[in-house]
């Protein structure tokens, strides 16, 4: 992503980073077009994508990406077979 964070941006993916599945949602005090639009913008830019929801609450949830990791500042973490683990590649595309 070129341009700088929203505070509602990074708020979002500050909190997704801590998740422990590193799930995403808006605040619910958000208006619902106005979620819907920074959603929309984070997904296009590759800071969230849609996955399938590991929780069961809804069919499909919105996680973090590495991009999204690195634009908060957050470690980068790899998923392989639904295990997590740290990217010791810090700072690399990938």
């Amino acid at each position: 992503m070129t341009k700088p964070l929203s505070p509602t941006q990074a708020g979002i993916l500050s909190t997704a980073a801590q998740h422990p599945v590193q799930l995403a949602e808006a605040s619910p005090n958000l208006p619902a077009a106005a979620r819907n639009a920074v959603i929309q913008s984070m997904l296009k830019a590759g800071l969230l994508e849609e996955v399938p929801d590991p929780e069961g609450d809804t069919a499909v949830a919105l996680r973090i990406t590495p991009a999204g990791l690195r634009a908060v500042g957050a470690p980068v973490t790899v998923r392989t077979g639904g295990e997590v683990a740290a990217d010791t590649r810090e700072g690399r595309e990938g």
